[in-house]
């Protein structure tokens, strides 16, 4: 996701961050990497699995997100974090 989703874009603490890969596309492995970070990061117990749906120009699509305190969101995808 980059564009309109650059805006919200945030800086974790190394914590959360760690072993993500920013700048690496994983476009269709959203529940795959999901599950990569949740077991790289199982001394974190207060985050959040979540699936959902995205709907990009009211195209509905299946993805997979973490959610980590604070109100913020590691997108498996983009490697990245949101606000």
């Amino acid at each position: 996701m980059t564009g309109a989703m650059e805006a919200y874009r945030v800086t974790v603490e190394e914590r959360f961050s760690r072993g993500t890969d920013p700048g690496r596309d994983y476009r269709g492995r959203c529940y795959e990497m999901a599950i990569k970070y949740l077991a790289t990061h199982v001394d974190e117990p207060a985050l959040r699995l979540v699936h959902g749906t995205l709907y990009i120009v009211g195209v509905p699509y299946a993805h997979a997100w973490i959610e980590i305190p604070g109100g913020r969101v590691f997108d498996p995808v983009s490697q990245v974090f949101y606000d």
